[in-house]
């Protein structure tokens, strides 16, 4: 249900609720590897939270879901041409980039209501967390999917989530730095290696470093001298 918190309308939902028990039932999928089944639970839970525009949630279900997929398949699988495994490898992409997109559209609100204590039958809120909890949340999905593209081979694309993530609101130096810093090495590590953007994002890397007071910039900076 819907309640009012200041100037916005929050979406509550309770642990008992249909979609609460769905969760539930797709990560006891997953836990005992029924990974296509888990998916299309989480399938439809996104469903849902996108009609509800729970942002929040609908991150987290998107996240799950290009988990469930990209264990549905083997390494040797995902880095085969030709269908089906094209259009998989594609719709675990969707959902991992999604995810991180979702988590960015999360509102943020300068008081949020506490917690319910575990065990509680009050409904946990959606759509207003911490900023610095948005950003942590944006930058776990980016790793997540710059790490299954990594894995497939596309080590030139798995540059693009990381920058995404660096470039968060309310991202803190030091986690954007590390970002830049893993973007650089994927440039590296392309088909065809790719050092003056590996460079430029090195540099930047040790910028972040730098306004953060980390002494690894020089590190970073001293990399390509």
């Amino acid at each position: 249900y819907l309640r009012t918190i200041g100037h916005r309308r929050v979406l509550f939902i309770h642990r008992d609720s249909i979609e609460s028990q769905m969760r539930r039932a797709a990560d006891l999928s997953t836990a005992l590897r029924d990974y296509e089944g888990a998916a299309g639970l989480y399938r439809l839970l996104a469903a849902d939270y996108k009609a509800d525009k729970a942002w929040r949630r609908l991150g987290a279900a998107q996240e799950s879901l290009g988990h469930a997929l990209a264990m549905s398949r083997t390494q040797r699988q995902w880095s085969a041409e030709g269908p089906p495994h094209r259009e998989a490898r594609r719709e675990a992409e969707a959902a991992l980039e999604s995810a991180a997109g979702c988590h960015a559209r999360a509102s943020v609100l300068p008081s949020v209501p506490e917690p319910p204590p575990a065990g509680s039958s009050v409904p946990s809120p959606d759509g207003s967390i911490p900023a610095t909890d948005r950003a942590r949340w944006a930058t776990k999905a980016g790793l997540a999917h710059a790490a299954f593209l990594a894995s497939c081979g596309a080590h030139r694309e798995c540059a693009s989530p990381l920058m995404r993530a660096s470039a968060e609101d309310s991202q803190n130096h030091v986690r954007a730095a590390l970002l830049l810093e893993g973007a650089a090495h994927a440039y590296l590590r392309a088909e065809v290696p790719m050092p003056r953007k590996c460079a430029i994002h090195m540099v930047l890397a040790g910028h972040r470093f730098n306004q953060a007071q980390v002494s690894f910039f020089v590190f970073a900076y001293g990399q390509f001298n």
